[in-house]
């Protein structure tokens, strides 16, 4: 019975992130997405305007999704649509703090607050949204209460001693998951909850959450499939981001380690301290790279038959 809980409060998770991305994205009408157009001739206000948007729809796949159907609409160019994808990308790692703060007793609120107020003012946006927070919240309470169980399983913990020996598993899978579940953020507060409750380790989890990284970037090529030829490269160029930041992330693992280690907050907000520093620090190292690599890709669907 506690599998059938653990799937249930992952539900509810995805369920309340989908709904309050929706809500939000009901709100970015046709003149806002030619307002967020403006910004495209300026790589830092592109980056900006891609980590405000996801920051407030909570999903880096609502943006990318957003960003590549202006690229089709012929509204932003491939080149222009690097800034909005590497801002998606650090707007994302909001969700990781907002699953890592304390949340006994803010389930059943924001539910009683979301029904009041829907009471009051029915069709209330503000009202469903408190709503879906509640509910997100409590489908993280209720993994929690669970998740302990599955050390139950000797093959459990056969898979979590094999991650444990061999990281590049526990990267492999973290892609694996993501592209199953189609939400970095799902995973992520997955695997915070898995960290809180001492079932894997920060080493795992850091690889996990690196590989959560590169199996979003999914979400983009679905979006591009039927598009043009530019809508693709943006999906590419999305792919090669995350890939470069993870593989730099392996290199330099023992020492991001050990200074993630110097940050005397809980667990979970050591999670999501890296979750945000991984995407800063990968937008940090690529930007000067990325007219070399945006032609790179040029030249790649020029003599491929990718497009």
């Amino acid at each position: 019975m506690f599998i059938l809980s653990i799937l249930s409060g992952l539900a509810l998770f995805l369920f309340s992130i989908t709904q309050i991305s929706s809500l939000l994205k009901s709100c970015v009408t046709d003149s806002v997405k030619l307002k967020i157009s403006k910004y495209a001739d300026n790589p830092f206000l592109s980056l900006l305007a891609g980590t405000v948007l996801t920051g407030t729809i909570q999903s880096s796949s609502g943006t990318t999704a957003i960003i590549i159907s202006l690229i089709r609409a012929d509204i932003v160019t491939f080149k222009q649509s690097i800034g909005f994808i590497m801002g998606a990308n650090l707007g994302t790692t909001v969700t990781a703090f907002i699953t890592g703060i304390e949340i006994k007793g803010l389930a059943p609120l924001c539910l009683i607050l979301g029904i009041v107020f829907y009471m009051v003012k029915k069709d209330s946006k503000l009202a469903l949204g408190i709503f879906y927070f509640g509910l997100l919240f409590f489908g993280i309470t209720l993994m929690e209460s669970e998740l302990v169980k599955i050390l139950e399983f000797p093959q459990i913990q056969g898979l979590i001693l094999l991650m444990s020996q061999h990281k590049l598993f526990s990267f492999i899978f973290g892609i694996l998951l993501t592209t199953c579940i189609q939400s970095s953020s799902a995973f992520v507060a997955l695997i915070q909850q898995l960290c809180f409750l001492n079932i894997i380790n920060l080493p795992i989890a850091l690889f996990m959450i690196t590989g959560s990284n590169v199996g979003t970037t999914i979400t983009a090529y679905i979006a591009s499939l039927g598009g043009s030829k530019e809508s693709k490269m943006a999906a590419m160029y999305h792919f090669l981001f995350n890939l470069i930041g993870a593989v730099v992330f392996i290199i330099f693992y023992i020492p991001i380690y050990n200074y993630i280690l110097t940050f005397v907050v809980p667990i979970k907000m050591q999670l999501a301290i890296f979750h945000a520093l991984f995407n800063l620090v990968s937008i940090i190292a690529i930007m000067p790279f990325n007219n070399m690599i945006s032609k790179g890709i040029e030249k790649m669907f020029h003599y491929s038959s990718f497009s």
